[in-house]
């Protein structure tokens, strides 16, 4: 998973680096309604990294303390868990999800923490909530007949309704580095 999430984050800068000052702000900013979508073709392997706030997927950015909040946390972070169901890729293309990682994390956090070491954190240190909450996930999937692979149908707005738009930054061949996937939109073809 470490070389998986290397190779994620060597294309998230590669591709921001080209980017307009502008549109990497916007990319980077923690924006409700608003997630980010980074992808990778690397031979047989197609990488994803998925990153929203937290308020979009869970309905919340607090730390989850009422049996209904950690209900609606773990009905989030289990829908993330259903990779293959997330991303809907051709058939004939024969992917198939071998790797994933779902986690949370706020601002000024630089790795992602389960829910429950949050939590378990909490316990033993009083802190101030933070301002801004996000949920982090990756996906590794292998590709049988990765040239056949042209086209990718996000249906993370079906669950999650209030996200309005995906910023897709993209290693794949003919596609532009940067998107914008939408309810009305959710089909990236390259």
């Amino acid at each position: 998973m470490k070389a998986f999430s290397l190779l994620l984050l060597g294309t998230t800068l590669t591709l921001s680096h080209h980017l307009p000052a502008e549109e990497q702000h916007s990319c980077d900013a923690h924006e409700h309604g608003h997630g980010q979508l980074n992808l990778a073709l690397d031979g047989q392997q197609l990488l994803i990294e998925f990153q929203a706030p937290a308020a979009d997927l869970v309905g919340f950015e607090k730390t989850a303390t009422t049996a209904q909040e950690k209900q609606h946390y773990a009905k989030a972070l289990a829908r993330l868990r259903q990779g293959a169901t997330l991303f809907s890729l051709p058939a004939e293309a024969a992917c198939t999800l071998k790797e994933q990682q779902v986690g949370a994390h706020a601002d000024g956090d630089d790795t992602a923490t389960s829910h429950q070491a949050h939590e378990e954190h909490d316990k033993h240190e009083a802190h101030d909530e933070p301002e801004h909450s996000d949920i982090h996930a990756e996906y590794h999937f292998e590709c049988k007949e990765p040239q056949k692979l042209t086209t990718m149908t996000v249906t993370l707005f079906a669950a999650y309704p209030s996200l309005e738009k995906l910023s897709v930054q993209a290693m794949l061949p003919g596609t532009p580095s940067s998107v914008e996937l939408t309810p009305a939109n959710p089909t990236l073809r390259w």
